[in-house]
């Protein structure tokens, strides 16, 4: 293996990632490899096998150096800046980007020519100083706009930097979330030449975000809420049908057997993503209007589409849209509690936050009797160990008396239910069946958000409920909606009834 000079090799290790064309992917891959854990002993190795595999190689890297070595970079105008910089990016740091930083500092005209300087100047300093990338761009953005307008391709190139450098090095999801959307909106108006690049930009973002909603409370702004729905052949309802949402409380009201039910399922089955296991389990056929041979559901959010159909054995999310997964419950009118249910398994579950199935099943029966009884989950919750434990109970405990009204939750030994001014101990199977109901109810949300990791104040999702005043007091059904709007303040529920007494004073 012949030896090559010092010279090339400190070359390529200081300027791999702007020359990645020059190599095959296998071959740019091992030498990034090495440089990124700072390797040097090994990349020269690696870096003299891959020439002397390829001896044209050699002869190419040659001419990059000796291209920049002739340059005179001090005389450089900001027009040859500009020439050279997207395409060559470092080439002398000690000279040629002092004088690239002079011209940022001293052009004062806002012209075409400083906003691309400013571009890329920003997208150079991307690979070594995220924040000095960052002032860039956002200065180059401001000029651009006033120059452009704020439809036009180099708006989009900005947007679409931007969003790098927030995802990978900045972490501010948030930005990531409306600049890459915001790049994808003009870029759709404008014919943008590679705008599948956008969508996937945005739809893979999404993605990441999505996942990153189920494990960090930090990310809780992604507006994981759904703004109208249409179906068509779902059920009784055979023609194209469509639904607008408010962002928090929507009450749907009807008779009995007029489709309510039908539209929560819809939404859950255009909610969930492929392969939760919920919805792995349903006959998807029962779901198709009769002699037809698909159901369509589009779930609208943020100005994009998710298009769902269902088909005899299966379902399939369509188009590019397919990240929107937010955090759902979907709860059946039907759901009771085997009051010896052992709460051993869930309070596991609880605790190390790996609650994931029976979030929506209840929407497609008619009957479950496997909701957790929360005097049982507090007492197993008091035998936990864990920090954590005392940190979820109090949860549960503080919340579930929120919604208590007349009655309140008391702990002597062991937790009970207590009628107000009245000291005898009542346990879940005492109390009337709407006051039951909606005891399990509060109860298996807070623990399938605990479940999650997250809590009732910082959970973003939608919560559906089907005949939520189901055997509740006149009275108490509208306090029950006040209360649910406090206790989840980020949930959009879209509940279903049939009593107008529910709706009184509602907007």
């Amino acid at each position: 293996m012949a030896k090559i000079e010092k010279k090339i090799i400190d070359y390529v290790w200081d300027n791999i990632y702007l020359i990645e064309f020059i190599f095959s992917q296998k071959s740019y891959q091992t030498l990034r490899i090495l440089k990124e854990n700072e390797d040097k002993e090994n990349f020269s190795n690696t870096l003299e096998l891959i020439i002397d595999l390829d001896n044209d190689l050699l002869n190419i890297i040659k001419k990059e150096i000796k291209q920049y070595e002739n340059i005179n970079y001090e005389n450089l105008s900001i027009e040859e800046i500009n020439k050279l910089l997207p395409i060559n990016k470092l080439i002398d740091e000690n000279r040629w980007i002092k004088r690239a930083e002079y011209w940022e500092k001293t052009y004062k005209k806002e012209d075409k020519q400083y906003a691309s300087l400013l571009y890329n100047l920003g997208e150079f300093y991307s690979f070594e100083d995220f924040r000095r990338a960052e002032s860039l761009l956002v200065k180059a953005l401001e000029i651009g706009k006033k120059i452009f307008g704020e439809n036009h391709l180099f708006i989009v190139d900005i947007y679409t930097s931007l969003t790098l450098i927030y995802f990978v090095d900045i972490k501010d999801y948030k930005k990531v979330k409306s600049l890459s959307f915001e790049a994808l909106k003009i870029g759709e108006k404008i014919n943008y030449p590679d705008i599948e690049l956008l969508h996937y930009a945005s739809i893979h973002s999404m993605e990441k975000l999505n996942k990153l909603f189920f494990t960090s409370s930090e990310n809780s702004y992604l507006n994981l809420k759904i703004d109208k729905l249409e179906i068509k052949n779902f059920k009784q309802y055979r023609e194209p049908f469509s639904i607008n949402f408010s962002k928090q409380i929507n009450i749907i009201i009807g008779q009995n057997a007029t489709g309510k039910t039908t539209i929560l399922q819809a939404i859950t089955l255009g909610l969930l993503k492929e392969d939760f296991i919920d919805a792995r389990k349903l006959d998807f056929n029962k779901y198709i209007t009769k002699e037809q041979s698909e159901a369509e559901i589009k779930i609208f959010h943020n100005d994009t589409q998710k298009i769902v159909k269902i088909k005899k054995d299966k379902r399939d999310i369509e188009g590019k849209n397919k990240y929107f997964i937010p955090f759902v419950l979907a709860y059946g009118s039907n759901f009771f509690t085997r009051y010896n249910l052992s709460a051993d398994k869930i309070v596991e579950n609880i605790l190390n936050e790996t609650i994931r199935e029976n979030l929506t099943n209840s929407i497609f029966k008619d009957y479950v009797d496997e909701f957790w009884n929360p005097l049982t989950v507090l007492n197993e919750l008091d035998r936990a160990e864990e920090e954590k434990a005392k940190e979820k109970k109090d949860i549960i405990f503080k919340t579930l008396n929120d919604f208590l009204d007349g009655y309140k939750l008391v702990k002597d030994k062991k937790y009970f239910f207590q009628k107000d001014n009245d000291s005898t101990k009542l346990y879940l199977e005492d109390l009337s069946e709407g006051y039951r109901s909606n005891i399990l109810l509060i109860t298996d949300m807070l623990i399938k958000i605990l479940g999650v990791g997250w809590t009732p104040k910082t959970i973003e999702g939608i919560v559906l409920i089907d005949e939520f005043d189901k055997h509740l007091h006149p009275q108490w059904q509208s306090k029950l909606v006040d209360k649910l709007t406090h206790n989840f303040p980020n949930i959009q529920f879209i509940m279903t009834t049939h009593n107008p007494m529910s709706i009184l004073d509602r907007e």
